[in-house]
């Protein structure tokens, strides 16, 4: 994690999962993450597959010069990132692992700005699979944020952190042997026990 929003974001929610491998959604205070929520969003993932952005930073809404509530994440990727990013987002909830990845972004004619993506997992009401916590901080503010909308979000390279995922997140008895990696799109998934403490899902 190269910027200080994604930074104290991630050291939030590891503070407040404690032993657990995710923390409550209920458990959040914005008054403690206070520096940081013009930057942050939480997303649901809904049973039809949808992604509704249910709180939105003012300084996300900023970068495309609207109000982000209630829309649909996945909408606001370019189009050839959008599968991925679905892909992502998905594995986060699947691994209960927080996810890191280079995003870059610009309105028509402008020099892309980059941007950190954080992702981190979130249970509610004891369910996973339902609620993600992110965070997307940009490299620096330029003159045009809140002026000119970006045409789009583009995905770069991207790992999921699983080495900090609790033994019990996984559900394999003592035989099961790990499947080889598979690839989806464009993420190779490696699916198995946690003895290797490398990130296991990277962008090819």
């Amino acid at each position: 994690m190269k910027h200080a929003a994604t930074q104290e974001l991630f050291s939030y929610w590891n503070r407040l999962r404690g032993s657990r491998v995710a923390p409550e959604r209920a458990d959040i205070d914005p008054g403690a993450i206070r520096g940081v929520l013009a930057d942050t969003f939480i997303l649901e993932l809904t049973a039809d597959g949808a992604l509704p952005m249910r709180i939105s930073g003012a300084r996300l809404s900023a970068l495309f010069a609207n109000e982000l509530k209630g829309a649909d994440f996945i909408r606001l990727w370019l189009e050839n990132s959008q599968s991925p990013a679905r892909e992502l987002i998905v594995n986060v909830t699947c691994e209960q692992a927080p996810a890191i990845a280079g995003v870059k972004a610009a309105p028509a004619g402008r020099t892309p700005l980059d941007l950190e993506l954080l992702l981190l997992p979130l249970r509610h009401f004891g369910k996973p699979h339902t609620r993600v916590l992110g965070c997307l901080a940009p490299a620096s503010v330029p003159a045009w944020l809140g002026l000119l909308p970006v045409a789009g979000l583009e995905l770069g390279p991207m790992r999921i952190m699983r080495s900090l995922v609790q033994p019990e997140a996984f559900q394999f008895s003592h035989n099961q042997k790990p499947a080889p990696a598979a690839r989806h799109g464009h993420l190779r998934v490696h699916t198995g026990g946690i003895t290797d403490k490398n990130d296991v899902l990277q962008r090819t």
